[in-house]
């Protein structure tokens, strides 16, 4: 009985981290967004960004930013 009570609380913390990774993970594109306004570079809130964030941390953010200069640069010739 302990094995399955263990199990489970073991199962219940492992969404309660996930979901505070979200949690973290949506503040902080968001304070990214607050400061890449004044740049152009905004990362939009959506479940893929959050995602990816939330799985790769702060180098996945890294990653959005890259690859939305890479898009700005192939589609206007220039990053900002």
């Amino acid at each position: 009985m302990s094995f399955i009570l263990c199990f489970r609380w073991n199962n219940v913390n492992k969404i309660i981290i996930l979901v505070k990774r979200i949690i973290f993970s949506t503040f902080l594109i968001y304070g990214y967004n607050m400061i890449a306004v004044n740049f152009q570079l905004v990362v939009p809130i959506n479940a893929i960004t959050i995602s990816l964030v939330t799985f790769l941390g702060a180098p996945g953010l890294l990653a959005l930013v890259l690859f939305k200069l890479i898009i700005m640069w192939g589609i206007y010739g220039r990053y900002f």
